[in-house]
């Protein structure tokens, strides 16, 4: 869906505001992360990528599965496009020809097809897939709960997560610019271009068992584009966010 509503003006102002290519509004953000095993993750990544182990030395890698809600995205010379529902899988990689970690967004599912169009025309083909997204926030009695289903038929991804945060999400946090560069995983899998972002947000962060994550299926496999990995475990942290601001630009 196209919106022709403006997006606020930042609340705080970063460098990179006239600079940027996009500018995303979100209300909240749930990160669980998770661990899955190290090879299984190798095994869906393009040639020049490697996964990095968590903690180090492990035969573990860290995905995070980032719950989006109410998403609006202004994009320089397109429009603004949403609100929209969305889940991020991302997890941390190495490239080798750079020599350098990087965010890899393994895949991106979103409920709305005019800002999966846009978005896949700003950070690569394939980048962000129509899904079937469903998510619930409720602030009930001094504490933030969150239920949610996301579903793509397409691949036969079905996950479901819950998670509670019952202290205040008021701790500010600024990356200007973030420490590392981002990709999307396109179709094939293919390596999208690049890009630096730069965001601002209140966040809390719990330990997944204080913040009651679930997530299902948590042994099961994670039917992903590019292959399937399976969830060992949780944690070791929820991230609930709320009033997030991001920029980006390609580098």
């Amino acid at each position: 869906m196209t919106s022709t509503l403006p997006l606020p003006a930042p609340k705080d102002r970063l460098r990179p505001y006239l600079l940027h290519s996009s500018r995303t509004m979100r209300t909240h953000n749930v990160g669980i992360q998770a661990l899955v095993p190290l090879a299984q993750l190798q095994a869906i990544l393009p040639a020049g990528l490697t996964a990095v182990a968590n903690p180090v030395g492990s035969s573990t890698a860290q995905v995070v599965l980032t719950f989006v809600y109410q998403q609006r995205t202004e994009i320089v010379g397109q429009g603004t496009f949403g609100p929209a529902s969305s889940l991020f899988v991302t997890t941390t990689v190495a490239n080798d020809a750079l020599g350098r970690q990087e965010g890899l967004q393994i895949a991106v599912y979103v409920n709305d097809q005019a800002l999966v169009d846009a978005l896949n025309v700003q950070f690569g083909p394939g980048a962000l897939r129509l899904a079937d997204v469903n998510l619930k926030f409720e602030q009930k009695n001094g504490s933030l709960n969150f239920d949610g289903t996301v579903n793509h038929p397409g691949t036969n991804f079905k996950i479901r997560a819950s998670a509670e945060c019952h202290e205040a999400i008021d701790t500010r946090v600024t990356n200007d610019p973030g420490p590392l560069a981002v990709r999307f995983l396109g179709d094939g899998p293919v390596i999208n271009p690049s890009f630096r972002i730069a965001n601002q947000l209140d966040n809390r962060v719990l330990p997944v068992a204080t913040a009651q994550a679930t997530i299902t299926p948590t042994h099961g496999p994670l039917r992903l584009p590019a292959g399937n990995v399976t969830i060992s475990s949780l944690g070791p942290s929820v991230i609930f966010a709320r009033w997030i601001e991001i920029f980006s630009k390609r580098e």
